[in-house]
């Protein structure tokens, strides 16, 4: 079955491409969109494929065996369906997005800080901690980091080496190190710019809209276990 998504998606993975291609590893992303359901291991998960194929596109992965899919919730088209993510630690199985556009706004905070998230949005003290400020300031610090603005990432980088005692890294030669940071960076800026040369709106706030995502479908995670995912419901 052909994933046929919005443009914007199909242009996304063409980007996506390009950096497995050039070796470059974008870590704020770390996934995948395959062409073909098919090449995604769903039955990782999931083991009766004929149970979840007309109800779960599972279009890529995050890192190894954790699932980023649409869910046809409502006989919903692959265009406007809610995007969900499965995660094979548990954390999170939900929907992340009610949308795919609503994905692409809030992809660039990374697919772990959205695991994050959904995670945590229903807890009393997520509505304070993820503000606006909260936000302008990470992605902020994303670019930042990724064009390694007057060695922000190069001492980000040593201090937390510091922190853990990381005598390796802090013998090598900053150089070498610099180098390596400024050539992972690479990916991320061209992201960024990927998103401003198509017109498409970064989420000021992804809390909100994931939060948004995660009350109107609270039964994904239900649903999954009626469908044979092999996990329990924590309380």
């Amino acid at each position: 079955m052909k994933t046929t998504f919005p443009s914007q998606f199909n242009q996304l993975k063409t980007l996506l491409d390009s950096f497995s291609e050039r070796e470059l590893s974008c870590d704020q992303l770390n996934f995948i969109i395959h062409d073909e359901e098919e090449h995604v291991p769903v039955n990782h998960f999931f083991p009766d494929l004929e149970k979840v194929k007309n109800e779960f596109v599972c279009w890529g992965e995050k890192v190894a065996d954790n699932l980023i899919l649409s869910w046809l919730v409502n006989g919903k088209s692959l265009d406007e369906a809610p995007i969900a993510m499965i995660d094979s630690e548990q954390s999170p199985v939900a929907v992340v997005a009610k949308s795919p556009k609503d994905f692409l706004q809030i992809l660039p905070y990374g697919t772990s800080m959205i695991g994050s998230i959904a995670d945590n949005c229903l807890k009393s003290w997520a509505e304070h901690e993820y503000s606006d400020t909260y936000f302008e300031e990470y992605l902020n610090n994303e670019i930042k980091k990724a064009g390694n603005e007057a060695d922000f990432a190069l001492n980000e980088h040593l201090e937390i080496a510091k922190m853990y005692g990381d005598t390796f890294t802090l013998e090598r030669p900053k150089e070498e190190i610099r180098a390596e940071l400024e050539q992972k960076g690479k990916a991320y800026l061209e992201l960024i710019n990927w998103y401003k040369t198509n017109g498409i709106e970064i989420a000021k706030n992804p809390y909100k809209l994931i939060k948004e995502a995660v009350e109107l479908h609270p039964n994904f995670f239900d649903r999954a276990i009626e469908l044979g995912l092999p996990f329990q419901k924590w309380d």
